[in-house]
């Protein structure tokens, strides 16, 4: 490898390629998008997991990896997930603000999601110990380990430029230096509103979703934008006397 970072190597996304080249995940497998920063040499790809590997780069560049309804792995760059918008509508507030989803909806504010003990680590080619990048803010990362407590995020980032790595450090306090709202649970079934069914069957993980909520008990109406981290479908006949069922339950975090 160079003795200092240059414009020489792979970008992110021919990183990623790379190796998931080397694990054998081939075209039509996999959809990458053009993440064009450079990374250090691939000193620590031989003998190491391709998921490990591909994570290492997930985790420098600040995108989201995931597989789709049909089957293929994602790459998604960060200034794609900037300029996505909403794909679906949900709504508890009836059908002009959405699909409807059903009363058992969980939201939550997870203080173990909160990080404010940030490090970014950068990777050496040669194995030399470099000096962390740290946020810029001190005085917001004290406030909020005053109140949240101590909670650390480390990255490793493969990066070659320290101003990238600034700036990841920044932008994690800033987003996630205090709770956010995420959905922990909402499922929409089509068997009782058939309009559900093009989201029941469609909706894949990195999808936007707007939620409108009206609580039950009243309060105010909340609107928020999360993206689809997990979810699971069932689909059942009403055999034996119980209902029928074509549903979908989903995980979202919010979107920064």
């Amino acid at each position: 490898p160079p003795a200092a970072a240059s414009a020489l190597g792979d970008t992110v996304a021919q990183r990623i390629e790379r190796v998931l080249g080397y694990g054998n995940l081939t075209y039509p497998g996999r959809a990458v998008d053009p993440a064009p920063l450079a990374v250090q040499a691939a000193t620590d790809v031989g003998g190491q997991q391709t998921g490990a590997s591909v994570q290492n780069m997930v985790g420098s560049d600040n995108g989201i990896l995931f597989v789709d309804g049909p089957g293929v792995l994602n790459y998604r760059m960060k200034s794609h997930l900037a300029s996505d918008t909403a794909v679906w509508q949900l709504s508890s507030a009836g059908p002009a603000s959405g699909l409807a989803f059903k009363a058992d909806q969980a939201f939550g504010n997870d203080p173990l999601r909160v990080w404010n003990a940030i490090t970014v680590a950068p990777f050496s080619p040669d194995g030399a110990s470099l000096a962390s990048v740290v946020p810029s803010n001190a005085a917001a990362a004290n406030t909020s380990q005053g109140q949240y407590g101590v909670q650390p995020k480390q990255v490793t980032s493969y990066l070659q430029d320290q101003t990238k790595m600034q700036a990841q450090a920044d932008w994690l306090l800033a987003q996630f230096g205090s709770l956010r709202r995420r959905v922990t649970r909402l499922t929409i079934d089509a068997a009782v509103q058939p309009a559900a069914w093009g989201f029941v069957l469609g909706v894949s993980p990195g999808d936007l979703c707007q939620i409108t909520d009206q609580p039950l008990q009243g309060g105010p109406q909340t609107v928020g934008t999360y993206r689809v981290s997990s979810l699971s479908r069932q689909i059942a006949f009403g055999a034996n006397g119980n209902a029928p069922e074509a549903s979908v339950t989903i995980v979202a975090d919010a979107e920064p």
